[in-house]
């Protein structure tokens, strides 16, 4: 299947879902993540914030640690870059309508974990985007972090076609299952 096709077949897919559902598969999600090795070692951590229909990562940006250092995606032009998370209150809708936060202080920090969105993943935890590459230039640069995929698991497809730039996760976290 080409990546546009299962791209289609996948948001319509995550359009499809309740909101109770999403709230109740994102939290079994959170609970695997929290208690990962990986996570609990980290002190740097980047984090994407959900669309409507994703994992809803505002669940572990309310509870992630205060020791961890955490920042979160923001738009600039055609590049993404990191802004240290300072809470939920400072947060507003920015490129994409994605929140982003209000006031920023950008990071460059080499981040020891990163928690990232996918449209879809395989069980080569090879990942799907949103199809801009906005992640995959970004982890060029992020190669020795530790990168999670969160999805629910009808997400999970046997094959994604990959290309030589695509950059595969270390592990894709599901409600029912880690990759």
């Amino acid at each position: 299947m080409e990546k546009a096709e299962l791209r289609k077949i996948m948001k319509e897919k995550l359009h499809t879902q309740s909101i109770e559902d999403i709230k109740k598969k994102s939290g079994l999600i959170e609970k695997k993540l929290f208690s990962l090795n990986e996570f609990l070692s980290a002190k740097t951590v980047a984090l994407y914030i959900s669309k409507f229909y994703e994992v809803d990562t505002f669940f572990i940006l309310k509870n992630i640690p205060k020791e961890k250092k955490t920042a979160v995606p923001v738009m600039s032009g055609e590049r993404m870059k990191f802004a240290e998370f300072t809470g939920l209150t400072n947060l507003a809708r920015g490129k994409f309508g994605v929140f982003e936060p209000k006031k920023r202080r950008y990071t460059e920090d080499k981040f020891d974990l990163i928690v990232i969105p996918g449209i879809a993943y395989d069980f080569n935890r090879h990942r799907l985007g949103h199809g801009k590459g906005f992640y995959d230039r970004f982890l060029k640069n992020h190669e020795e972090s530790f990168k999670v995929g969160l999805a629910f698991d009808f997400q999970i497809v046997r094959e994604i076609p990959c290309e030589p730039h695509d950059i595969h996760m270390d592990m894709v976290i599901t409600e029912k299952r880690i990759i």
